[in-house]
């Protein structure tokens, strides 16, 4: 399924242009004037360790305060932490990034960090049911439950994927685990998963299925709507596949009872091609043993 291109707005979380985000923007550019150097730095929204080896340049945060956007200013401040990681890393570990990748992976550190720290607010356009327990549990008859979760390698520059199928008795009915290369959003791959996974269960034709993941940011967005970010893009297909699903269930549960999916999801990054790894007709040794494990942690 693809999407359309189009433009949106970034000052606003769902990308549409609105008069207070037009506003807010100018006049954060005004209160920088008057909040600017030193103490407004500690203002920016980025993690605070970023915010450390800045104070010798203080001249310089001066003038690039009163020149760029708060947007812009983050990503100036996040770059100059990597580079000043990347020369630590070169001096005492003989290690050191392109300058490509420093700074795709900076930008790419702070955008998650922010993405955490989001609230996305809900409503019932979607039915999207929120998980009460904190561990795995069994579908109800005659119920399959999917549970799905993502990996980084950041390092490596590479997104895991993981999920399995269980029946009402707990036995595992399927099992699919791939690694792509490329580095996206938190978020935005999250919901790559969950569409990956319905499209999955469309080609299986299991009609009655449970679908878990701990993304609680994008359970949120598919029960809120569809937005115009690229994010949003996503949300939409998974609301389409949603809707061709009707007696599928997708629900938010917390990580203590979707870790065997993570246990997969982080297996697949040390597979050496972006190949799909499926499992039906047999569960291979190194899958049972990840299993009986997390029976255990149950």
């Amino acid at each position: 399924m693809g999407s359309v291109d189009c433009r949106f707005w970034r000052g606003e979380e769902k990308g549409e242009y609105t008069v207070r985000s037009g506003y807010r923007l100018a006049k954060g550019c005004e209160m920088r004037e008057l909040e600017s150097g030193w103490p407004g730095l500690w203002n920016l929204n980025l993690p605070p360790k970023n915010l450390y080896h800045v104070e010798s340049i203080s001249l310089w945060i001066d003038e690039m305060w009163t020149a760029l956007p708060t947007v812009l200013l983050e990503k100036v401040v996040i770059i100059c932490w990597a580079m000043w990681e990347n020369r630590n890393a070169m001096v005492w570990k003989a290690q050191c990034k392109d300058p490509r990748s420093l700074v795709n992976h900076a930008v790419f550190y702070a955008h998650n960090w922010q993405d955490i720290r989001e609230d996305t607010p809900s409503s019932t356009t979607v039915r999207v049911l929120p998980s009460l327990v904190s561990h795995w549990e069994c579908p109800r008859v005659p119920f399959l439950k999917m549970n799905i979760d993502v990996a980084f390698n950041h390092t490596a520059g590479r997104m895991g994927f993981g999920w399995s199928v269980r029946d009402a008795s707990g036995a595992v009915m399927g099992i699919m685990m791939y690694a792509i290369t490329g580095l996206f959003s938190v978020r935005e791959v999250e919901a790559v998963g969950a569409k990956e996974a319905l499209s999955w269960i469309k080609q299986k034709r299991w009609s009655r299925v449970i679908l878990e993941t701990d993304a609680q940011l994008v359970t949120k967005a598919v029960e809120t709507g569809v937005d115009i970010t690229p994010f949003g893009a996503i949300v939409q297909e998974i609301r389409i596949l949603l809707q061709e699903l009707p007696l599928v269930e997708f629900q938010f549960v917390k990580r203590e009872g979707n870790m065997f999916a993570h246990t997969l999801a982080r297996k697949a990054l040390s597979t050496a091609t972006d190949e799909r790894l499926e499992y039906l007709d047999f569960i291979p040794r190194f899958i049972s043993s990840m299993l009986c494990m997390n029976n255990l942690l149950i």
